[in-house]
């Protein structure tokens, strides 16, 4: 979750999060559900920003990057304002490995810092 230019992510926005995923699990497997106490749901969507209801496959022995323009995740109506470098906790849920809760970090923001042009 990169911080928007400007200004942080606001209660009840909707805010991409991107994620690499490793399956090192040896079968392939499938993220089917995440979730985060921080919004009122998380939706898989393709790159198009359409719903994956199924899920994600995740190869075996393959990282999977959810990035901007793919597949990726959408923390929706976020609960309070997200800036650059706050934590929350996340949970996946995999249709073969389980569960997974752990603190995912907003990504600070890197705007262009270049000098305007001088006339």
């Amino acid at each position: 979750m990169a911080e928007p230019r400007g200004k942080p992510w606001q209660a009840g926005d909707d805010v991409p999060a991107y994620v690499w995923l490793s399956n090192k699990g040896g079968e392939d497997d499938r993220l089917v559900v995440a979730s985060t106490p921080n919004a009122a749901s998380v939706d898989i969507v393709n790159a198009d920003g359409k719903l994956l209801p199924e899920g994600m496959d995740l190869p075996a022995n393959k990282l999977v990057e959810l990035e901007p323009g793919q597949t990726h995740m959408v923390l929706r109506d976020v609960h309070q304002q997200i800036r650059g470098g706050d934590f929350m906790k996340f949970t996946m849920r995999f249709e073969n490995a389980g569960s997974i809760t752990f603190n995912i970090q907003s990504q600070i923001p890197a705007y262009d810092q270049s000098p305007s042009p001088t006339r």
